[in-house]
């Protein structure tokens, strides 16, 4: 009996020891297992950082790419804008030559001797009667608007105007709207041409889309007929 007893016990025991072995087991398998997840874990976040990392370098390399660019158009506007001021100087220079030379003809044809001659066409004109009725005397260009039309004629020798803007460019000028409006009627310009000249020139430094030169048209004084027309003329 008490052997019986005793091979129970022993039996008991081993069972014991193996369920415990079973046990580490299983939970040292578990702990690989989880150790073999966070590794995975581990390599997927690395991959990830990999790519995100590349990608913010390709965003930049454009970046840069596009700052280089926008410094070079800069530049480029720049240059373009100090050759427009140097335009802008020599065009006031030859102006000013212009407006000088007007005034010596003025001051020239002042003085010339019609005074003289008058008298003595009155002296031959007194004896003939007149009979019928005298028509109506046209007004006499005055002195201001003869300069102001050699001026505007001087401006548009040089460079594109609209029919606003040269009356306001001569009214910047000194001359009185008079004078000015009185200019610009009777110089002879085709403001269509003007405009196409304009737009040729604003597209010899800069892109503009049609919309966009037609408004850069109307803004320096062209009507919306001309400024179409301008657009047109240049392959729009």
């Amino acid at each position: 009996m008490e052997k019986k007893e005793d091979e129970k016990k022993w039996e008991n025991q081993s069972q014991k020891k193996e369920k415990k072995l079973i046990l580490k087991k299983m939970l040292s398998d578990k702990k690989n297992f989880l150790i073999i997840i966070l590794a995975f874990l581990l390599i997927f976040i690395f991959i990830q950082y990999l790519i995100l990392n590349s990608k913010s370098q390709e965003k930049i390399h454009d970046l840069k790419y596009y700052l280089s660019k926008s410094q070079e158009k800069n530049d480029n506007l720049s240059e373009k804008v100090s050759t427009l001021k140097d335009e802008n100087k020599k065009l006031k220079k030859y102006l000013s030559s212009s407006q000088k030379q007007n005034e010596e003809v003025a001051d020239s044809t002042a003085k010339s001797p019609e005074a003289t001659s008058k008298p003595e066409v009155e002296a031959t004109l007194t004896p003939t009667p007149a009979p019928t009725a005298t028509p109506t005397p046209t007004p006499a260009t005055t002195l201001g608007q003869k300069n102001a039309l050699s001026t505007a004629k001087s401006y548009l020798s040089y460079t594109a105007f609209s029919r606003k803007g040269l009356i306001e460019q001569l009214e910047y000028e000194g001359y009185s709207a008079d004078e000015s409006t009185y200019a610009v009627d009777n110089c002879g310009s085709d403001w269509n041409e003007q405009a196409t000249k304009m737009a040729k020139s604003y597209m010899s430094y800069s892109s503009f889309s049609k919309n966009s030169l037609i408004e850069q048209l109307i803004y320096e004084g062209f009507t919306n007929e001309e400024a179409n027309y301008g657009a047109t003329s240049v392959g729009y």
